[in-house]
């Protein structure tokens, strides 16, 4: 097994976006997607939920292995004051989303 380049890595400390954690959940099962940053797939569950990133149900990998079809629900929008991306190496707070508000007259 070959060891992950030097760009591969430095690009796993950066903040990863909703989109993106969205796009690893469903290409491939979350032990995979923790082993990738270090950390638990029961710790990065509790990220997506944190994020309001959907993820595959208990049974989803093997039910593609199967051939059968399963359900993805669509990312839903990040909604003002919710965080939108995640640094596993950052210690500090995560970026938030704009608050949106049309002005009153």
């Amino acid at each position: 097994m070959s060891k992950p380049s030097q760009s591969t890595n430095s690009n796993l400390k950066k903040p990863i976006s909703r989109e993106t954690l969205y796009e690893l959940a469903w290409s491939e099962p979350m032990l995979s997607i923790g082993k990738k940053f270090g950390v638990s797939s029961s710790y990065l569950a509790r990220v997506y939920s944190r994020l309001n990133v959907p993820r595959p149900a208990p049974g989803h990998w093997s039910k593609i292995a199967a051939g059968k079809s399963t359900y993805q629900p669509p990312l839903p929008e990040s909604e003002p004051g919710y965080e939108i991306e995640w640094d596993r190496y950052n210690q500090g707070p995560t970026i938030k989303s704009a608050q949106t508000h049309s002005p009153s007259t």
